[in-house]
C-alpha cells in the first residue's frame, strides 16, 4: 500500500474538526507518526514516513477489509506514478500558457485537462480535500478554498470533470490557480494512471 506524501512540508490537517473526538484523534496519531519521523534537522523523513503510512494502512486494511478512499488510487492498486517530478510541468504550462492565466488556455486543452483531472479524481469528497490541502497544490495559491466551499462545489457539480471545472474557476476570480499545481498534487497522491499523466504532457508537445 502506498499512499504518497509530497515535499518536505508536514501534511497539515485542516480536513478534520478536532473538537469532534474522531477528528482529534486523528489529527493526535498524525501528529505521533510525523514527529517520528523528524530528522535532527527538523526536516521529515518522506522515505520514513511513507513507510509507516504504508504499514498502518496495510495493518487496518488486513484486520478489517477497510482501504481509506484517499489510498484508493494508491500506486500498489493501480500502478500509478506518485512522483511528479518526472515531468517538468512549469515548462508545460509555459507552452501552453505563456500569459500564465489558465483563463487563456486554449478552451478544448482546458477541457482536456479537466477530463483527465476529472477521471482520476472523481466527485470523491476526501479524495478532493486531500488534493486541495496537498502542498504541491497550496503552495501555488493565495487563499485556499474553505472545506465547505469545497464540498458545496461537489455536492452542485454533475460530473468529477466539473469539480475540477469549478474549482478552477473559483481560484480564476478570486486568486490565481496554476493548473501545474493540482496536477502534480494527483500525480503525488496517485490518482492519475500513466498513459493519462503522458496524455497531459503530450498538450505540450504538440504546441
Amino acid at each position: 500500500m502506498h499512499c504518497a506524501v509530497g515535499g518536505d512540508v508536514p501534511p497539515t490537517y485542516s480536513l478534520f474538526d478536532t473538537r469532534d473526538p474522531s477528528g482529534a484523534f486523528a489529527t493526535q496519531m498524525g501528529d505521533d507518526i510525523i514527529a517520528n519521523c523528524r530528522r535532527p534537522s527538523g526536516a521529515v523523513d518522506n522515505q520514513q514516513l511513507r513507510q509507516i503510512m504504508d504499514m498502518v494502512v496495510t495493518y487496518v486494511n488486513n484486520q478489517t477489509g477497510v482501504l481509506p478512499s484517499v489510498c484508493a488510487g494508491s500506486s500498489q492498486v493501480n500502478n500509478n506514478p506518485t512522483d511528479p517530478d518526472e515531468w517538468n510541468w512549469d515548462s508545460w504550462y509555459a507552452l501552453l500558457v505563456p500569459s500564465y492565466y489558465v483563463n487563456d488556455l486554449n478552451f478544448t486543452r482546458r477541457g482536456k485537462v479537466f477530463s483527465i483531472l476529472g477521471a482520476g479524481i472523481g466527485k470523491d469528497e476526501s479524495k478532493i480535500l486531500a488534493l486541495l490541502a496537498h502542498s504541491e497544490f497550496t503552495s501555488t495559491v493565495r487563499r485556499p478554498l474553505e472545506d465547505h466551499a469545497v464540498k458545496n462545489l461537489i455536492q452542485s457539480a454533475g460530473s468529477g470533470q466539473n469539480v475540477v471545472e469549478q474549482i478552477v474557476r473559483h481560484y480564476s476570480t478570486h486568486s490565481t490557480v496554476f493548473l501545474c499545481g493540482m496536477i502534480r498534487a494527483a500525480i503525488a497522491l496517485g490518482y492519475l494512471p500513466r498513459k493519462d499523466i503522458e496524455a497531459l504532457y503530450d498538450m505540450a508537445r504538440k504546441c
